[in-house]
Formats: C-alpha cells, structure tokens, sequence
C-alpha cells in the first residue's frame, strides 16, 4: 500500500510519500519545496486515489493505487534535486505532460545537468 499525507512546520508545509509492506516496513519520501510538491501532485494525479484514515496514525491520508516502486524511486530522485524554479521551460514541460516516465525523464536529466 502507497498513501500520501502533508506534515506542516512552522514555516513550510512538505509531502509525503510512504509505502508500508506486508511485513510493515516502510520506505518514504519527503517532499520539500512548492514546486517539487506540485510536480509530485501532478504526478501522483494520474492514479485512482481515496481518502482514508490508518490506524497506525491519527491522520487522514491519500490511498493511491500507483506502481509503488516505481513512484517512490521517481520521487525521490525528484527530492534530490536542487531548488527549482517553476518559470523554467523544462519544469514548464512536466506540468504539461506530469506522467511517470515524464518524471523520470526530467530527474534523469536534471541529474545528468547537476553532475
């Protein structure tokens, strides 16, 4: 199971991300920043979600039906990256087509840029 769910500080609000196997291990990711959260929305859209509550948390969350690997690896390569800046046409591009093999196209590059 994958869901999402925001945590709040005092001066930013970040996203997470988190996968809990059967086994209750988790692996997340979080999400800072508001143009990687927006990225990752945009994303995370494309999937069949519902609202629900965990017992393991007093928070509501976001069950999403995605490819959980697959997600989690794009988001946090997302979270990897330096700040960035949502003028920017290749940023412009995601928002435009926000699919998962467009995020992991994006990150690829950026990171290939970065290095």
């Amino acid at each position: 199971m994958i869901y999402a769910f925001t945590q709040d500080y005092r001066d930013h609000t970040s996203l997470f991300i988190r996968k809990i196997t059967a086994e209750g291990v988790c692996d997340d990711v979080e999400i800072h920043g508001p143009v990687k959260i927006k990225i990752a929305i945009a994303v995370i859209n494309n999937y069949r979600m519902k609202l629900g509550i965990l017992e393991r948390i007093a928070h509501p969350v976001i069950l999403i039906e995605a490819p959980e690997d697959e997600l989690l690896e794009a988001l946090k390569g997302l979270q990897m990256l330096g700040p960035l800046r949502s003028s920017a046409p290749d940023v412009k591009r995601l928002l435009e087509n926000p699919s998962l093999e467009s995020l992991k196209n994006f990150v690829a590059v950026r990171t290939a840029v970065d290095r």
